[in-house]
């Protein structure tokens, strides 16, 4: 637990500036469809693609619809069908990314088959979010050697101390 905690304040700390609403610029590590799981995408392209899909959703909810596609089997299990998933995802929790204004990807850690990922989020309002994206590489079945998340929390708003974190990705 204290390794957890202290990987998410390293994470909040060296957050890294990913301009998501503005066309791709930067180097991707993939050329794989970013609105399905593909065994082609790395954890920070999924978490990418969700964030994306979060920031575009629409009256339809199609937006929440492709976050639910990435989803792991036991995420979908805890949270589906997708009828139950869209009202979880416009709780006060994680409303504050559908439509936000900017999206902030920390570096991620991956430890065997699993990687967390902190992201931080400015709401359409102004207000910071930090999340903690936990994805897993699944073993077996459908979507075999696809990152898929398994959850997502929110931590905290960042604290206002010390310098801005370093850019060193832009997408």
């Amino acid at each position: 637990m204290r390794m957890d905690i202290l990987f998410i304040c390293v994470l909040i700390g060296s957050l890294a500036t990913i301009a998501i609403a503005q066309p791709t610029t930067g180097p991707a590590t993939t050329q794989a469809s970013t609105d399905r799981p593909n065994p082609a995408l790395s954890p920070q392209d999924v978490v990418r693609a969700v964030c994306r899909a979060m920031q575009e959703n629409n009256e339809k909810d199609e937006g929440i619809a492709t976050v639910f596609s990435f989803a792991s089997p036991s995420n979908r299990e805890a949270t589906g069908p997708l009828e139950r998933f869209i009202p979880l995802v416009k709780s006060p929790a994680y409303s504050p990314m559908l439509n936000c204004k900017s999206i902030e990807l920390g570096p991620g850690e991956t430890k065997e088959n699993v990687t967390q990922q902190a992201v931080k989020i400015t709401a359409v309002d102004g207000t910071v979010t930090i999340y903690v994206f936990i994805l897993s590489k699944q073993a077996d079945g459908e979507f075999k050697d696809c990152w898929m998340t398994d959850g997502v929390m929110p931590v905290a708003p960042p604290a206002n101390n010390g310098p801005p974190p370093e850019v060193t990705e832009r997408v």
